[in-house]
């Protein structure tokens, strides 16, 4: 992502892709898109991508493992299939928004899912981030965030 290089494969609305392309952003670095190129050729974007597909597994386990052990009693826990968050479903009586200001206080980011409702009903859900190498850090704001909950649960 910090190469800003992407493609599209517009079929038969090339003209309209072209026209988009060209009313906002007039050319792309050459060399960037070099560089990118030949990764690919070479293979190492698949081999990265199997990697990274293995360690984000590896985070999400130790993700669920902390939240069961730190959260309060009535805390559940979706894991959607892909992608890299853990939704927590907490105690109706926590609010999400109060938890989110509170972990921010903290220095912990969090994703109240009210943010992911037109209707707020998500009001005592969180999104939780479990795509990041696995650390005591993190594992800390965990527990962190499980005494913040518990502590509104009470």
């Amino acid at each position: 992502p910090g190469y800003r290089i992407g493609w599209v494969l517009p079929g038969r609305w090339f003209a309209e892709a072209l026209a988009v392309k060209a009313t906002t952003n007039v050319s792309s670095a050459t060399l960037p898109q070099m560089v990118v190129a030949a990764y690919l050729r070479q293979g190492r974007y698949d081999r990265h991508v199997r990697r990274l597909r293995s360690r984000i597994a590896r985070s999400m386990e130790a993700m669920a493992a902390a939240v069961a052990r730190h959260f309060p009693p009535g805390t559940r826990q979706t894991r959607p299939q892909g992608g890299g968050v853990v939704w927590i479903e907490l105690p109706r009586s926590v609010d999400a928004v109060e938890l989110f200001f509170r972990a921010r206080e903290q220095g912990i980011g969090i994703a109240p899912g009210t943010i992911f409702s037109l209707h707020g009903q998500l009001d005592h859900f969180v999104r939780l981030n479990a795509a990041v190498p696995w650390t005591s850090q993190v594992e800390d704001a965990v527990a962190t965030l499980g005494r913040l909950a518990a502590g509104m649960a009470a």
